[in-house]
């Protein structure tokens, strides 16, 4: 059964890339009793403590097999570009992973653990309470909710040809973070699913060079169907006692979903670049609802007035508002 795991996330791997590694067998080793580490990953070859070979589940020996290709195959410049690495691998080894078994292997828990875990730090006074180990760990989080965030935005299957591309002129060669984003860039641009005059690489470092999240406070004009969007830094605690927090600005995508449609398989968006407050307009009645970032696609929670908190509140307690809003938005 072991055998056949490993040999299912090689094969997921190996066509999600595109792209083969340069041996033609690749060893599992098993050790009785491995110290320190369950798994260890060299080029070729996965050692395991041998009690793994009876979990179960996928997920880590997904995560293990694709640093085969992210960290072997393509390598990090620098230990700088570790965070970018160890995201990047979590990320895409959860959705072949969700893509495999759906959600059953999280149990309908991924994002939103490390989701919330990252509102709860981030949202203090002082975060990480000054312990570099948990800063790291936050780190990459950060880094890789703002990943999954660029592929809602790109759509799945620009993002991949961005990542196959970034696979393809990196192989054998070593990759700064820069290089990941702006190839995700390029690609966009050739698929047309971002504008020309955008940057992937200056969104990304809105999210990835602040220490902190955004919150999205929304004020809807009823009578004009328009509402006005502030973006300010999400605070737990003592708000009024943090540096800089009205320097801090994110680049950040909104979708916007309405109770008269409510198509969450809607890709259309608009961005809030790097400002305090935009204001949209065409919203729906004033007896209905609308829903911003619908299943957290960004890393941001968000404020309605409370009107329309009452409409959500209200429509959430029938039938249709447990079968048409899905798990993650409610």
């Amino acid at each position: 059964e072991f055998q056949n795991k490993v040999y299912v996330a090689h094969e997921c791997i190996r066509n999600f890339f595109n792209a083969s590694l340069p041996f033609t067998n690749f060893d599992v080793i098993a050790i009785p009793d491995l110290p320190t580490y369950r798994y260890m990953s060299q080029y070729g070859m996965l050692i395991v403590r041998e009690s793994e070979l009876q979990t179960n589940g996928i997920s880590e020996i997904m995560r293990e097999i694709m640093y085969q290709w992210i960290g072997t195959f393509i390598t990090p410049d620098w230990w700088t570009e570790a965070y970018i690495n160890k995201a990047l691998i979590s990320f895409l080894a959860s959705e072949l992973v969700i893509e495999i078994n759906g959600e059953a292997e999280f149990n309908g828990k991924y994002p939103m653990t490390i989701l919330y875990s990252l509102y709860y730090e981030l949202g203090k006074r002082y975060p990480h309470s000054r312990i570099t180990g948990m800063k790291q760990e936050l780190n990459s989080h950060k880094i890789e909710l703002t990943i999954r965030m660029l592929k809602h935005v790109l759509g799945m299957e620009s993002f991949k040809n961005g990542i196959r591309k970034f696979i393809s002129d990196y192989k054998n060669r070593s990759f700064k973070g820069s290089d990941l984003w702006n190839t995700l860039s390029k690609q966009a641009k050739i698929d047309k699913t971002l504008d020309k005059e955008l940057s992937i690489l200056e969104i990304s470092e809105s999210w990835l060079k602040q220490s902190r999240l955004p919150i999205i406070e929304i004020t809807r004009d009823y009578e004009t169907r328009t509402a006005i969007i502030q973006q300010k830094v999400y605070l737990r605690e003592r708000p009024h006692d943090v540096p800089d927090q009205d320097k801090m600005l994110w680049w950040i995508p909104l979708f916007v979903i309405r109770q008269d449609t409510l198509n969450f398989f809607n890709n259309t968006y608009l961005w809030m670049k790097k400002i305090k407050q935009i204001k949209i307009s065409n919203l729906p009645p004033q007896h209905e609802f609308i829903i911003v970032n619908p299943e957290e696609i960004g890393p941001f929670p968000v404020n309605y007035d409370e009107k329309n908190w009452n409409m959500l509140s209200d429509f959430l307690q029938t039938e249709n508002g447990t079968k048409n809003i899905p798990a993650y938005t409610r």
